[in-house]
């Protein structure tokens, strides 16, 4: 039978309290972090600037700051000597009190003039930070709009930009740090699942509507990622499209083949085959699975396997099912490629427990919470939302932060971040 009333209301009372508990931790997280306190994480990690691989705590001497900008990090005076012709064009410490007072609007304003030019500010990577801070946290007026004008900067650019071009924008301070770092997680999908977490079960339809719990109701991150994601594809891949905003734009794409490339593919491979930002960014996704075919062709069976492990037949089947997803045939043929004897191999190996989506605090991956928090409960997967076109983005949902799983483990380098064969 149901409950009683006073079993009801005791329930009720409960996730009320859990709601108001969990809506003020994250508002103290906000406070207390600032707006720079990630910047500052990311940028501490011993990531050399010219490799980027990165050197743990544990990873012997050598190597040190710029003695001129004092911010980026190389592994020894070789790397650092090497990178020097291209690295002194945008060698300055970005003015991050400067940037800290730019609204959104001012954001896209400086990104289109920088990114425009020969070669760009030494503060547009903290430009592109401070753009995604105000829109994950709702910061942003006429977010719509601004994500509309975002879509249209990352077209051109992926259109005009040579490797020469993308091998300097990823010299600027911090820029390295921001495109293999960025989670790209909503806001909403992060209160929710530790809702979802304290209470050890999904929220019903009438508790999403009474506490506002449903995780497509921020305007943020969605609009951000339609930016972030085309400038990580197109510096990991030289496109014979003009722009990165249709399902097809990975056709007779070509992998870069250099250390931003490597890391760049790895990267925004590696975001689309996270459920959790696949939920949060929807339609911005919409190339990666075109692009997806392109970057595991010229793959071993090694990294294939891998990929399969990773989760790439959930993020295929999701593809296929959306209703009206261009990137339908693109994941089709994707899994055809993967032969029998590689799903049978995925079919020994238990899958990784369900993961809840932490606030966006700079550490890494795993299946508890960094604060110890239990992982989602089980549930049916969600439909994905309706994939908009372009005309429609302005009026779209968006996403916002959630948890880094987008750290380099110690010793590993960009090219062998995911997939590695």
């Amino acid at each position: 039978g149901g409950l009683g009333p006073d079993e009801a209301g005791l329930m009720e009372k409960a996730l009320a309290a859990t709601v108001e508990g969990v809506d003020a931790e994250m508002a103290k997280e906000l406070e207390d972090d600032g707006q720079w306190k990630q910047w500052h994480e990311w940028l501490s990690r011993r990531v050399c600037h010219y490799s980027l691989e990165e050197r743990g705590a544990e990873g012997g001497g050598g190597g040190g700051l710029c003695a001129r900008c004092r911010v980026v990090w190389y592994a020894s005076a070789q790397a650092q000597r090497a990178h020097w012709p291209v690295f002194k064009r945008v060698c300055r410490a970005p003015d991050l009190a400067k940037v800290g007072r730019m609204d959104a609007a001012a954001c896209v304003a400086a990104l289109a003039r920088s990114l425009g030019q020969a070669a760009p500010d030494a503060d547009v990577a903290a430009v592109l930070y401070r753009l995604g801070h105000l829109l994950k946290t709702n910061q942003a007026e006429d977010s719509g709009d601004i994500g509309y004008q975002m879509h249209g900067l990352a077209r051109g650019v992926a259109a005009r930009y040579a490797s020469e071009s993308w091998e300097l924008l990823w010299a600027v301070p911090g820029m390295p740090q921001v495109m293999l770092n960025e989670p790209l997680l909503k806001r909403s999908l992060v209160r929710r699942g530790r809702v979802e977490a304290a209470m050890g079960r999904e929220a019903t339809v009438d508790e999403e509507f009474e506490y506002d719990l449903d995780p497509w109701g921020d305007r943020g991150a969605y609009e951000y990622c339609f930016l972030h994601y085309n400038l990580l594809l197109g510096a990991g891949f030289e496109s014979r499209q003009p722009g990165m905003c249709s399902a097809h734009d990975g056709v007779g794409a070509e992998p870069r083949d250099s250390c931003i490339g490597r890391a760049a593919c790895a990267r925004a491979m590696q975001l689309w085959l996270d459920p959790l930002v696949r939920q949060s960014c929807g339609d911005a996704l919409g190339p990666a699975a075109s692009f997806a075919c392109a970057w595991f062709a010229r793959q071993g069976d090694d990294a294939r396997a891998t990929a399969l492990l990773s989760g790439i037949g959930e993020a295929c089947l999701e593809e296929m099912e959306s209703s009206g997803s261009g990137a339908a045939r693109h994941a089709r043929a994707l899994l055809k490629s993967l032969d029998k004897r590689l799903w049978q191999s995925g079919c020994h190996v238990p899958k990784p427990a369900r993961r809840a989506p932490e606030a966006d605090d700079g550490g890494g991956s795993g299946d508890l919470a960094r604060d110890g928090r239990a992982p989602l409960p089980p549930r049916a997967r969600r439909r994905r939302p309706r994939r908009q076109s372009q005309r429609q983005m302005g009026s779209g949902r968006s996403a916002d932060a959630g948890a880094d799983r987008g750290r380099l483990p110690a010793g590993r380098s960009g090219s062998d971040w995911a997939f590695h064969s």
